[in-house]
């Protein structure tokens, strides 16, 4: 990741919610995307979400920084 963003998550949190492989290929193909494609795909990711599922996914992302906290 950029910019010191590495590390905000301990290494194995990603597991508590049953990281598969196809998820690990897809994190380190997004790793190696330049700073704008990385901000293209998230655009493009919360574009795809309804209002609902928008909040699902923001409480799911905060419990796991504050899982992270945590530990």
């Amino acid at each position: 990741m950029e910019d010191g963003t590495e590390g905000q998550l301990p290494p194995g949190s990603e597991s508590e919610v049953g990281t598969s492989l196809e998820v690990e290929d897809i994190y380190k193909r997004i790793e190696g995307l330049s700073r704008e494609r990385k901000a293209h795909l998230i655009y493009r990711l919360i574009r795809t979400l309804t209002t609902d599922e928008m909040a699902e996914v923001l409480d799911e992302i905060a419990v796991m920084f504050r899982n992270a906290g945590n530990q």
